[in-house]
């Protein structure tokens, strides 16, 4: 195998030895790109509000299912 090919396949994930090397594509990321440009939840100055303990609450469930999504595209790819 020469050396281009040996790279093409570890970029791709194809070749077993080296898939912790293999690329993210951008198709793995889109949980993230598709996260709000600001968070709902703000910084408080005393004891929260439910409402806002809640806000809180939503935004990190949020982050958490997007960072599974990103988390399961990557399973998925290193245990093809």
């Amino acid at each position: 195998m020469d050396d281009l090919t040996e790279k093409v396949w570890a970029l791709d994930g194809s070749l077993a030895r080296a898939r912790e090397r293999a690329a993210v594509r951008l198709e793995d990321l889109a949980g993230l790109m598709t996260l709000a440009g600001k968070l709902q939840s703000s910084a408080v100055t005393a004891a929260p509000t439910a409402a806002q303990h809640n806000q809180l609450v939503r935004d990190v469930h949020e982050l958490h299912n997007r960072l599974t999504e990103v988390v399961e595209a990557l399973q998925r790819r290193l245990l093809a």
